[in-house]
């Protein structure tokens, strides 16, 4: 009996915090370009529902041009993603790498990335610019 109660209590607090994960807004990449200075500040965010547009591999990572229904961007990830391909959910950082009055370099990173990212942020930049990914355009 106090199984099936335990059990019980468990299952909706389960259903209690699906509920209130699934509320939590998801920014967008139009956001994330308007506001970077509020995503710059090295904390993970969620972003939902994108689609790798193109992809390079770099290093064992892949470099890809990411698109949702408000704009592009890039994302370094650990992750080897295909063209077209639908990412329901990822785990990410913003990266400004590089900026200018002309021009400006912002990526998404995942989690196992990061380091990477910091530690050759440069180098991935001369890549990403060389590359010329449509994100950039």
């Amino acid at each position: 009996m106090k199984s099936i109660q335990f059990f019980t209590i468990l299952l909706v607090f389960g259903i209690f915090l699906m509920s209130c994960s699934s509320r939590i807004k998801s920014p967008t990449i139009q956001e994330i370009k308007e506001h970077p200075s509020h995503f710059s500040s090295g904390n993970y965010f969620i972003l939902r529902n994108f689609t790798i547009m193109e992809t390079h591999s770099l290093f064992g990572y892949s470099l890809s041009s990411i698109e949702d229904p408000t704009g592009r961007m890039l994302l370094f990830s650990s992750t080897p993603y295909r063209p077209n391909e639908e990412v329901t959910i990822a785990k990410l950082r913003y990266f400004s790498l590089y900026r200018d009055n002309h021009q400006s370099l912002e990526l998404l990173v995942d989690e196992k990335s990061a380091n990477m990212v910091a530690t050759y942020g440069p180098m991935i930049a001369e890549v990403a610019l060389r590359l010329s990914l449509k994100s950039l355009e």
